[in-house]
């Protein structure tokens, strides 16, 4: 009889070990839960990296902006030359100034440049005296460029193309004269020393388009000897400073 209590008690303490031992398996399970959240910080490592690289590209883009040089037009120092000419031969020249301008470049490289000229500066360097005064108050009224009412003109660069030549670049801007805008093309040649920038370029432009009518041919016939060619021919001589 004691022998059946002791078994009858064994047979219940193994039953409740099993019960413990089955009560602890949730507890397990758990812990496999937990060991995941190290795999959601590593999800996160890809976002760090990217800010990492956004962080690399601004700073990428601040060194191209500060190789940006601006060079201001030495409008003192500056000048450009016109040259009219008629059919038959007979030819004048001078100077018009330059009132404000810059250009832009990155590093070595011309990127874009605007400038105004000052219309009510043209001058003539082939007559003196009162014909000197006559021509330049003709080429002040409207039948040449009208400065009462257009004062400036306005050269902007719009693309810029080095050529095989060094130091030279092909041009294309708009002019604006008398209200009226026009693409034109032009090469130039451009040296930079130190903070010092000079320039040179020939520009052909057809006064026509700008409505310059005095002597022309597009909107005059039977001119004669009295007929002046549609072509303005510019020097530009620049000097400008970073």
């Amino acid at each position: 009889m004691f022998r059946k209590s002791i078994l009858v008690i064994l047979t219940l303490m193994t039953l409740l070990i099993f019960a413990a031992c089955a009560g602890t398996a949730p507890e397990a399970s758990q812990e496999a839960v937990v060991t995941t959240a190290p795999t959601e910080a590593a999800a996160e490592a890809p976002s760090a990296a990217a800010e990492e690289a956004v962080a690399e590209e601004s700073s990428a883009e601040s060194t191209d902006a500060a190789q940006i040089a601006v060079y201001t037009v030495d409008t003192t120092a500056s000048v450009i030359e016109w040259f009219g000419s008629k059919p038959i031969g007979a030819s004048e020249s001078g100077t018009v100034a330059i009132s404000d301008g810059q250009l832009h470049f990155n590093g070595t490289e011309l990127l874009e440049g605007s400038f105004v000229i000052d219309m009510n500066s043209i001058e003539t360097t082939t007559q003196s005296g009162n014909m000197k005064n006559m021509l330049e108050d003709h080429l002040k009224s409207d039948d040449f460029f009208g400065v009462a009412n257009y004062p400036t003109a306005n050269l902007v660069i719009k693309s810029v193309t080095p050529t095989e030549v060094a130091n030279q670049y092909a041009v294309v801007a708009d002019l604006t004269l008398k209200e009226t805008t026009d693409e034109i093309e032009f090469l130039t040649d451009v040296v930079v020393v130190d903070n010092q920038l000079e320039a040179v370029a020939e520009i052909v432009v057809d006064r026509a388009i700008y409505d310059v009518q005095y002597g022309s041919g597009a909107f005059f016939s039977n001119l004669g000897d009295d007929l002046i060619s549609d072509e303005m021919e510019l020097t530009v001589n620049l000097v400008a400073r970073s």
